[in-house]
């Protein structure tokens, strides 16, 4: 696996020349269409499969895991454009392995929101054993539901993952988070899920242990799985979590937070020393920043290209700075970057962590492949996968 920083006037045919692979897949890999611009200092991750083959006439995927001994779902895990792409057309250029994973077993947690759509589901699905669905808010000691969450609880069945229901606790009075907790575990376990992630504030000291105590019995007793999130900056010794953690890591200011190595790692560093690591994902960001406004890393790529804008240097690996315009009129663009990312991941093993979480419908396919590439995957495994 390599990270290609694009140099002035190169493009995908280019950079696929000098690695020796099919500029098809390097454009598929990275998100990109085979006419896509290439800005300049943009990444590019470069896989060069050790084993590939070329679609033959009438030939499906499932053909072709059998004829070369390998799940389906391995092949649609490194051949993310395969989701959902029916017959395969004779010639199509397929990966069939990227030599042995380097770090073990990694896995895999996805959110789903409002506004998903099947198609970022399934394209998503070989990469997961979570299915975290952010469908309930509490309010008032009551539980309401978002969306209809039928489908997606039974696509995640189906694929053999595990949904867990989000409730998002928010600003919720603690005189009615017992029972909000209570309700909502009674609505998951009716609706067929695994377990209940609890999001938002849960309290602060001593009325946060009582909350999480009380999560952690009542869930027990319906035998479903307790998850949460937390910042893992907030984290301080003696704070109580819940039996699996998702850590995220608050990049609000982009431009003022300091490398990957004085921050995240230590960061995560901390976690691991003080708490069980191997009950806890590190979360992934999607997300770009611009004015103080969130978009995608692909909708900042799409608007730098529009705008002939250029990625320039931040002095600080862990993210890109793009500029549009000049002067007063310019927008800067900040991203984490692939290389800050590949660190991220490979602090899964160095310090014991579960696995990954991510947006489904935001998460660029660059991060899952990297993901994939480097642990092989935890598909077929039965039951609770928890730690």
């Amino acid at each position: 696996m390599i990270i290609h920083n694009v140099k002035s006037g190169e493009t995908l045919t280019d950079v696929a020349a000098c690695y020796g692979i099919s500029p098809i897949k390097l454009a598929e890999n990275n998100g990109l269409s085979q006419k896509s611009a290439l800005i300049e200092g943009e990444e590019l991750l470069i896989l060069q499969p050790t084993r590939s083959t070329n679609a033959k006439v009438g030939e499906s995927l499932d053909d072709i895991a059998r004829r070369f001994g390998v799940r389906e779902s391995t092949l649609l895990g490194i051949n993310p454009e395969l989701c959902g792409s029916g017959r395969l057309y004779a010639g199509q250029p397929i990966a069939v392995k990227y030599g042995q994973p380097l770090y073990g077993l990694g896995i895999g947690n996805g959110y789903y929101y409002r506004g998903c759509s099947r198609e970022a589901l399934m394209r998503a699905l070989p990469y997961l054993n979570y299915v975290t669905v952010s469908g309930a808010v509490g309010r008032g000691g009551r539980v309401n539901m978002l969306f209809d969450d039928t489908e997606v609880v039974s696509l995640a069945r189906a694929a053999g993952k595990l949904p867990m229901l989000r409730l998002w606790l928010g600003d919720e009075d603690a005189s009615h988070r017992e029972a909000t907790i209570k309700s909502a575990l009674l609505i998951a376990s009716a609706r067929g899920y695994h377990g209940l992630t609890l999001a938002g504030e849960v309290g602060t000291g001593e009325e946060s242990k009582a909350t999480l105590s009380m999560a952690k019995e009542a869930s027990a007793e319906c035998g479903l799985s307790l998850f949460g999130e937390c910042d893992v900056s907030r984290v301080r010794d003696g704070v109580d979590i819940p039996d699996v953690t998702v850590l995220t890591y608050d990049k609000i200011h982009f431009e003022k937070i300091p490398g990957f190595d004085e921050g995240e790692r230590v960061e995560f560093t901390r976690f691991a020393e003080r708490h069980d690591a191997v009950r806890a994902f590190i979360d992934l960001s999607p997300f770009a920043l611009i004015s103080g406004k969130y978009i995608t890393k692909d909708e900042a790529r799409y608007a730098v290209l529009r705008g002939g804008g250029s990625i320039h240097e931040s002095g600080c690996e862990s993210y890109a700075v793009a500029s549009v315009g000049k002067g007063r009129r310019e927008r800067l663009y900040i991203w984490e970057t692939m290389k800050n990312t590949r660190k991220k991941l490979e602090l899964l093993s160095e310090l014991g962590y579960y696995g990954i979480s991510f947006d489904i419908a935001r998460a660029p396919i660059y991060d899952l492949l990297m993901f994939r590439v480097m642990f092989s995957d935890g598909i077929g495994m039965r039951g609770d996968v928890s730690p």
